[in-house]
């Protein structure tokens, strides 16, 4: 008879060895969230930016989907991490990809993954970009503490959420992606726009070629 503590030790070391096996930016989980029309999105467009005096025009039927994620805490550790990608409706072009960096906020659930499409995620998909956006470590499905404003972890969510992107593009028959890659977040955003910026530079310039970056209202130097 196998004895309780040799079966934990199994256990332990298929664990070990399933986080050895994990690479930053591999998938865990998709999860389709919604869809909408590009004339559901013209019509959000109209009731929200009408009086204002902005002409967008939505071109294509867009989906949102979560993901759930494989990346690195502020130690070093594996962990998981969730966000949104939010893909156009069109077999015949090769999309960019933007990333879109949240500002503050203070409710584990106030994120898209859990509250599905907003404005900016419709106007920017439906425009013809795939659209990505992290939660960040600590809110959305991750348990850990949220690192506010700190380079590492904040760039460790953004790059790895950027390549969980990727890597559902590249498996789907569905849609097609082109070179550029647009980095754009305000207040805490713009700080984790900036820090993946420099993290993509400084170690990862033979993977990610930035088309731009906008890294607004941010409390860095």
């Amino acid at each position: 008879m196998v004895s309780k503590f040799i079966i934990m030790k199994l256990f332990y070391y298929i664990v070990l060895l399933s986080f050895l096996l994990c690479e930053r930016g591999d998938i865990h989980s998709i999860e389709f969230l919604e869809y909408k029309s590009a004339e559901e999105t013209q019509a959000q467009i109209d009731e929200d930016l009408g009086g204002q005096g902005v002409s967008i025009t939505a071109e294509y039927d867009v989906s949102l989907y979560k993901v759930i994620y494989e990346t690195l805490d502020g130690y070093g550790d594996t962990t998981l991490a969730s966000g949104v990608i939010g893909i156009p409706h069109d077999l015949n072009h090769a999309f960019g990809m933007v990333s879109w960096q949240h500002g503050t906020v203070v409710k584990r659930n106030s994120v898209s993954s859990v509250s599905g499409f907003n404005l900016l995620s419709m106007v920017l998909s439906s425009a013809g970009y795939v659209y990505v956006e992290p939660d960040y470590l600590g809110l959305g499905v991750s348990e850990d503490f949220h690192p506010y404003c700190l380079n590492i972890p904040s760039a460790n969510s953004v790059i790895d959420m950027i390549r969980a992107a990727r890597n559902f593009c590249n498996d789907s028959e569905d849609i097609q992606l082109n070179e550029q890659l647009s980095l754009i977040g305000y207040s805490e955003g713009g700080y984790a726009t900036l820090a993946a910026q420099k993290m993509m530079e400084e170690d990862f310039s033979d993977e990610f070629n930035i088309t731009i970056s906008l890294p607004m209202a941010g409390p860095y130097d």
